[in-house]
């Protein structure tokens, strides 16, 4: 895969899986635009509703953070 569109996509791919979490899987997240990401209905993330708020780490440096609100 050509390395500018791999560094992109590394860009894309975040987590809602706290660092510190032992179990070595993290439930992802891509963005999609500069402002929207998205992930799937499944597990932990069925659980989430209208306007609550969590942290999404980057899935290349994990202290790489933001605070984000849930919309659909």
């Amino acid at each position: 895969m050509d390395r500018l569109l791999t560094k992109h996509l590394q860009r894309c791919l975040w987590t809602t899986t706290p660092p510190n979490n032992k179990s070595g899987s993290h439930r992802c997240v891509v963005a999609i635009r500069r402002n929207y990401a998205v992930t799937y209905q499944h597990k932990g993330h069925s659980k989430l509703k209208l306007n609550d708020r969590l942290t999404i780490y980057n899935v290349m440096d994990l202290k790489v953070t933001l605070e984000v609100g849930f919309l659909y």
